[in-house]
């Protein structure tokens, strides 16, 4: 009897062992998640950081994009009234000529 329970022993005793070797494995499993977390949360604060910096320059950008568009739609009004100065600059010129045709033709 004594031999049975020595042995029970020895069996509770290995799978103590085990079980023991398999906490160790699992803590070590953790300790390395940890440190992937730590890494994560470091990736995660550069994103973070980068995508500020981003915005801020797509903001910069569409001001850019506002500012020339001001730009463009002031230099658009000007040619249009530079067109419109050549067409009566071209009219005067076409009655002016006429003008002249007459004056010689009375000659």
């Amino acid at each position: 009897m004594d031999n049975q329970i020595l042995e029970l022993l020895q069996a509770m005793n290995s799978k103590l062992d085990q079980n023991a070797s398999s906490i160790e494995s699992m803590k070590s499993d953790i300790t390395d998640m940890k440190s992937d977390i730590t890494e994560l949360k470091a990736d995660v604060s550069n994103i973070k950081s980068e995508i500020k910096i981003m915005n801020t320059k797509i903001d910069n950008l569409e001001q850019g994009q506002r500012d020339i568009k001001i730009t463009v739609d002031s230099v658009k009004s000007n040619i249009e009234e530079m067109t419109q100065d050549m067409h009566r600059v071209e009219v005067a010129t076409a009655k002016n000529w006429a003008d002249i045709a007459q004056l010689k033709a009375i000659r």
